[in-house]
């Protein structure tokens, strides 16, 4: 299997695990749930985890930023749907440390793939031309024509066209 259909399928597979944690284990009855005290929470975990990648991820800082980046945003919405919906505070801790280190792994192929593959590539969410490997100032991507792929939409990963 290709390293970026096991990113795709990775991203899937954590929303799924995250669905089916909140089936059982879901405040029940929904009802119940203390609306005034978990969404602040939520938001600040989602907040919390959109920082963690921001400062822990990154292992050189460039100006470019890929474009739809899912991993980021997955993690973060996971990690709200933990806090909201799961009653058990052991298990919505657990399942949140474990849906950011799934981020974090997503994140660090993600890197991976499209910095240092010549194959794989992303969109520059400043310019929306293809991103250079690495920093800018290193390699320029002119005259690159990009292919979608079937998870394009929510990975940001494309192929080069031949």
């Amino acid at each position: 299997m290709k390293p970026d259909n096991i990113n795709a399928i990775s991203m899937i597979l954590m929303a799924v695990v995250t669905v089916v944690t909140i089936y059982f284990f879901r405040t029940k009855p929904i009802k119940n749930i203390a609306w005034k005290v978990k969404i602040p929470s939520a938001i600040g975990g989602a907040v919390f985890a959109l920082f963690f990648f921001a400062f822990a991820i990154r292992q050189k800082m460039c100006i470019e930023i890929a474009e739809p980046f899912g991993q980021f945003e997955l993690t973060a919405l996971c990690v709200m749907g933990l806090i909201l919906l799961v009653d058990r505070k052991t298990i919505m801790f657990v399942s949140c440390a474990l849906a950011l280190l799934g981020g974090v792994q997503l994140q660090v192929q993600f890197n991976g793939l499209v910095h240092n593959s010549e194959e794989y590539w992303t969109i520059d969410a400043n310019t929306h031309e293809p991103m250079a490997k690495g920093c800018s100032e290193r390699k320029t991507p002119d005259g690159i024509i990009l292919q979608k792929q079937w998870h394009t939409w929510f990975t940001g990963i494309y192929t080069r066209k031949k």
